[in-house]
């Protein structure tokens, strides 16, 4: 971009037009800093330099230029991004979809946890890695609406400052500058409004922040987190009710995922998961991450065992032998369960009641790109009953999803020796 020279100047021996070309590197920084593209910064840089130049007359002082041209790109950048948002609002959050990607450590720290000085977990639940997996969007996107409902309590200005300081990763001092306020004074505004969002997820938005784990650390007790909470997830065995979840404690200080259906748990006496402790969770509060985590631990687990034969019993840790039982060959007391193929791993200890069981075909079904595809797709999905089959010569097991209303469905054939998925069928 070329700046045509002009008499007008800022300080006396220093023309605009120069002002503006040794700026522009700065505010490409800026511009880039919100995470936009090369080309659109190069246009708002362009816009900033048009807008400085007509309205040269609200500069208050030479020695305030720098800030006020920095402000003016930083009301560009906000104005571009909420117009890209408004064009995405139908697949992303309204707030939250400019923060920096997760690759920038420095500023996800920020970005992913305004409430850090106050000790509240927002930073595991946004930042933990790179998000690439539908399923795991949806918590992403449930949790990034949450926050927006509860930014919109607050007035506009605040709103404005805790977007600068914790969305875009601005400096206290650029906050204040670009506000026209001093730092001292906008450091106490983002306090208080650190401590009225606290209370807006304290107050009416309590039951779905608790959902995500957000509870205050006063409140984030053992008792709390092993006492039975609404998820929100639908159980995929009747794909109506929310699972209920707990995290309960093992004797080793390890916790423990457990998931069960009001309806289904009763009539099958039986969790609809566990975690076996096989995943550590310490650190989740929120039910569906520490789900994910779980399921792929123990797939890698099920095919590590599985490929060399030999286990550890899950209670007293002696030797023993992991495979994958027929449907007749389990016992009798889940025979309702759309699961037929069990991973097992008896023990051969006397007086030992080891089993080590879980859903052989579960796992790998969490594990699947096309099958997490499908569960962000359609909530109220259901397990249709597993069948044995034989896939390409050879022998497999045939896993269906089915959203309720019937109206898709994707089955999954699973290697019967290794549990791998061969293909999807979705219809």
């Amino acid at each position: 971009m070329s700046i045509t020279s002009s008499p007008i100047s800022v300080a006396p021996t220093i023309p605009l037009d120069q002002l503006l070309r040794q700026a522009q590197p700065r505010l490409t920084r800026i511009a880039r800093s919100y995470r936009i593209c090369a080309d659109a910064a190069d246009d708002i840089v362009q816009e900033t330099c048009i807008h400085a130049w007509r309205h040269l007359e609200q500069v208050r002082s030479a020695d305030r230029f720098d800030a006020w041209l920095g402000a003016i790109c930083r009301n560009q950048c906000l104005m571009y991004l909420r117009t890209q948002q408004a064009a995405r609002r139908h697949i992303t959050p309204p707030l939250w979809s400019a923060r920096p990607s997760t690759g920038d450590a420095s500023r996800v720290a920020d970005v992913a946890d305004p409430l850090a000085h106050e000790g509240w977990p927002l930073r595991a639940a946004l930042a933990a890695e790179p998000c690439d997996d539908p399923y795991d969007e949806v918590e992403r996107r449930e949790l990034a609406e949450l926050l927006d409902r509860a930014l919109r309590c607050l007035p506009a200005q605040t709103r404005t400052a805790l977007e600068l300081r914790y969305l875009h990763g601005f400096s206290l001092a650029e906050v204040a500058a670009a506000l026209d306020t001093d730092v001292v004074a906008q450091e106490a505004r983002l306090r208080r409004a650190r401590a009225r969002l606290r209370t807006t997820l304290l107050g009416p938005l309590r039951h779905d922040a608790a959902a995500f784990g957000l509870a205050p650390d006063s409140d984030d007790t053992d008792e709390r987190q092993a006492t039975w909470q609404t998820t929100r997830m639908t159980c995929y065995l009747c794909g109506q009710r929310p699972l209920e979840g707990r995290f309960e404690p093992l004797p080793d200080r390890r916790r423990e995922l457990r998931l069960r259906c009001p309806v289904c748990s009763p009539r099958l006496d039986a969790d609809v998961f566990r975690s076996k402790g096989l995943a550590p969770l310490d650190h989740l509060r929120a039910f569906r991450p520490a789900l994910t985590r779980s399921m792929r631990a123990l797939d890698a687990h099920a095919r590590r065992t599985l490929a060399s034969g030999r286990d550890v019993c899950l209670h007293c840790g002696s030797p023993v032998r992991r495979e994958v039982v027929t449907p007749d060959a389990f016992p009798d007391a889940l025979a309702h369960s759309p699961w037929r193929h069990w991973l097992v791993a008896p023990c051969p200890r006397a007086g030992c009641p080891g089993l080590g069981a879980w859903a052989a075909a579960a796992p790998a079904l969490w594990s699947d790109v096309d099958a997490r595809r499908f569960m962000a797709r359609h909530p109220h999905w259901v397990l249709a009953p597993e069948e044995d089959a034989i896939w390409q010569g050879r022998p497999a097991i045939l896993v269906r999803m089915v959203e309720r209303s019937g109206a898709a469905r994707l089955t999954l054939p699973l290697d019967r020796a290794t549990l791998r998925v061969l293909a999807a069928c979705q219809v």
